[in-house]
């Protein structure tokens, strides 16, 4: 978030409405729409990924969790949500 010129705060990020939201549902770094294919057909899957240095063992931080919240919801909802700490993780 920031402050325009008006004197008003921004967010900016995808379900950033407020600082109370933001606290426990924090959207992911990468956001995208990846093709599937069923049924002869390509269906579009909203895709999130948050992504982690080499290494890194799983939530932890309030900020991590609130960012698991995030995917989890994705995945709740028939997307494709994950924490990735190369490109292997993402392209399977």
């Amino acid at each position: 978030a920031c402050i325009d010129d008006g004197g008003r705060q921004v967010r900016y990020g995808l379900a950033n409405t407020s600082a109370k939201i933001n606290a426990h549902f924090k959207s992911s770094d990468l956001i995208g729409i990846t093709p599937v294919e069923h049924a002869g057909r390509i269906f579009g899957v909203f895709t999130a990924v948050e992504v982690k240095e080499p290494g890194w063992k799983g939530p932890r931080s309030d900020r991590e969790n609130a960012q698991n919240n995030f995917l989890k919801t994705v995945r709740a909802m028939g997307g494709i949500g994950m924490f990735a700490q190369s490109k292997g993780d993402v392209f399977r």
